[in-house]
């Protein structure tokens, strides 16, 4: 009996942080709509950076005082072509990229059933905009549906578009370890053109991990968070810890350079990590 109301009480405690944590990312969402409509796509960098703020984050990129930096985000901001990267917090990863997406022609393959909050928070407040931002991943059980968003996927790339992609679809979320790509980008490297760009993201999965979990309902910095959004904006807690420093590597290459380490998901996932390998550890 005990252990029957303890889970119900258990239960009961991740229906509410997830309530309250989709009204704060409502409230985010909502918080920026104004200024989006105003200035554009630059207001969602610009939220996802005082999204972090809010989190105590502070990400830092392994080759920002490099004589390579400047380059390599003018071919970000310039070149069609893929964006990939780990996934390994999805809450913090993915803001970290989209802080630094300084251009209009942006989508991203997300799975609904875990980003639906989001998703349709985007929906609710930038309307068909925001349904443009995100679009639907492969999702095996609706090969109709796969199809036609992989086509439209290659057909915004080739209109010079960028679209970011997960190769491990999420599934290093609940773990450091080296997950195997998917299918899915040695579906894109195939169809691709061989001078579009690949650029390669690695958050810090140790880094991650240490400071979230898995979860950002577990995590600790979910309370300040949702007082920042739902209380006052001067009320949260995560400013009086030590910020939680993130380290992100990056990396430029050509979906030809890729094809010659995509004869299998194990050697892309090889490559990858052979990349960042200096840049991924504990």
């Amino acid at each position: 009996m005990e252990r029957e109301s303890g889970n119900r009480e258990q239960g009961f405690i991740e229906e509410t942080r997830h309530a309250i944590g989709q009204k704060a990312i409502d409230f985010l969402v909502k918080t920026y709509a104004k200024d989006f409509e105003q200035k554009g796509w630059e207001a969602i960098p610009e939220s996802m950076l005082a999204y972090l703020k809010s989190l105590n984050v502070t990400p830092v990129y392994a080759k920002e005082t490099t004589s390579q930096f400047g380059e390599l985000r003018q071919k970000l901001d310039t070149e069609s072509g893929l964006i990939i990267s780990n996934h390994p917090v999805g809450f913090v990863d993915v803001p970290i990229i989209l802080s630094n997406i300084h251009r209009e022609d942006f989508k991203a393959y997300v799975q609904n059933a875990v980003f639906e909050g989001i998703v349709s928070a985007f929906e609710r407040n930038f309307g068909q905009t925001g349904k443009q931002i995100a679009m639907d991943k492969l999702i095996p059980n609706d090969p109709t549906k796969a199809r036609e968003n992989f086509k439209l996927a290659l057909e915004h790339i080739s209109d010079g578009g960028i679209l970011l992609l997960h190769p491990t679809a999420g599934q290093d979320r609940h773990s450091t370890e080296q997950i195997e790509f998917q299918s899915g980008f040695r579906l894109f490297l195939k169809q691709l053109s061989p001078e579009q760009m690949v650029y390669s993201f690695c958050v810090n999965p140790f880094d991650l991990k240490k400071n979230f979990g898995s979860s950002l309902a577990t995590s600790s910095k979910f309370a300040g968070l949702s007082s920042e959004e739902l209380v006052h904006k001067n009320f949260n807690p995560n400013r009086l810890t030590s910020p939680a420093v993130i380290n992100v590597d990056e990396n430029y290459g050509t979906v030809a350079q890729w094809r010659e380490h995509a004869q299998s998901n194990a050697i892309a996932t090889s490559h990858y990590w052979d990349i960042f390998k200096d840049s991924s550890k504990k």
